[in-house]
């Protein structure tokens, strides 16, 4: 007795050429949302995930600089304290007409993030003693890795504390008694590792 040979019959061929076909169908169709989620799952919080965001974003809907804004939104984490605490700069609040607004350059950008976006904290301290007044605003930008310095100029705070009628006349803090004058520092970072 020769081989046994194993046919299907032909309707059950149709139908697992056909079963096949959709299934790739759907594979291919599916594609770019997988490819989506995985790199949203494997990537937040990475520049690669950013990258990956623009080349699966639709073409023409939206301007560059929208996608990119979007992507960067979307896949920038919180960072470390000790990337705000690393930074160094000079600043100093201002009026600009009747707003209150804060200017100032930072230098020392870590090397293993792009900054995306920092908090900066303004505190008065008053001459009677009082509790200080907190009011503070988000820089946003793109600050890469080794950034010799980054200006950031009229940015307007939040929650303007009564004291800041008077900070035209206040000096920075210096030491450690603090009457009757302002400091300010970075309070948080948002960004993405290389």
């Amino acid at each position: 007795m020769g081989p046994v040979v194993f046919q299907m019959p032909v309707r059950k061929k149709l139908m697992f050429r056909f079963v096949a076909l959709v299934s790739i169908a759907l594979m291919t169709a599916a594609c770019k949302p997988v490819r989506e989620t995985i790199n949203e799952i494997t990537n937040h919080g990475k520049l690669a995930g950013v990258a990956n965001c623009i080349e699966l974003s639709p073409q023409g809907l939206l301007s560059e600089e929208a996608v990119r804004g979007s992507c960067i939104a979307k896949f920038q984490t919180e960072l470390p304290p000790w990337v705000a605490q690393s930074f160094d700069g000079r600043g100093g609040p201002s009026s600009l007409g009747k707003d209150k607004v804060f200017s100032g350059v930072i230098t020392d950008s870590p090397d293993e993030y792009v900054i995306t976006k920092f908090r900066v904290s303004v505190v008065t301290y008053a001459s009677e003693g009082d509790e200080p007044d907190h009011a503070s605003a988000v820089v946003e930008g793109w600050f890469e890795p080794g950034s010799q310095y980054v200006e950031f100029t009229s940015l307007p705070l939040d929650d303007l504390p009564k004291s800041w009628g008077e900070i035209d006349g206040m000096a920075g803090c210096d030491g450690e008694e603090k009457r009757d004058c302002w400091t300010w520092t970075i309070v948080g970072t948002w960004g993405l590792a290389l």
